[in-house]
């Protein structure tokens, strides 16, 4: 995922939160390279099934600016791509969501992907979306542009309504 000159393009947690119906998942943190996505998101493959060996865990969350929109992936490296046609990792931020400041544009770079069952029921239904920043806080497009050209995404987690009954105040 990335050369000995460079910073490596993702980072991952292993979490284990009480508070959550999703007991314990890893959390990718990544971002991809434009011209060279197709590969980056491909090679998360190989990064999931290390984590799994690790940690025995396929409760998975990979989040971030992918660069997975428009021109950056074409039809045939949606095709080849693995974390794509595997069906048991789900796309939460789907291809036609806008996640980038600039009126202009209408691209999904940034992505939620989530796998393992635990995981998948776990997510709030329809929770996972852009955050638009620009619009929340009433920004013209320049003052957006200040913070970032993309909006982050989100995702709710259900959660644990017995964990916060025994901790109640």
């Amino acid at each position: 995922l990335h050369n000995s000159n460079t910073l490596p393009h993702y980072a991952f947690q292993h979490y284990q939160f009480a508070s959550t119906m999703v007991k314990d998942f890893v959390l990718i943190g990544q971002h991809t390279s434009p011209k060279t996505a197709m590969k980056e998101i491909d090679e998360l493959y190989a990064v999931f099934k290390r984590i799994y060996k690790k940690w025995k865990t396929d409760n998975v969350i990979i989040l971030g600016d992918l660069n997975a929109g428009c021109s950056y992936i074409t039809t045939k490296g949606w095709r080849a791509m693995r974390l794509r046609s595997d069906p048991k990792f789900h796309w939460l931020i789907g291809d036609e969501q806008d996640t980038t400041v600039r009126e202009k544009t209408h691209c999904a770079y940034d992505r939620i992907i989530v796998h393992g069952p635990e995981v998948v029921s776990s997510v709030v239904p329809a929770s996972a979306q852009p955050f638009n920043f620009k619009e929340h806080f009433h920004l013209t497009e320049a003052e957006a542009l200040e913070v970032s050209d993309h909006f982050p995404v989100e995702v709710d987690l259900k959660a644990n309504h017995r964990y916060f009954l025994r901790h109640e105040l």
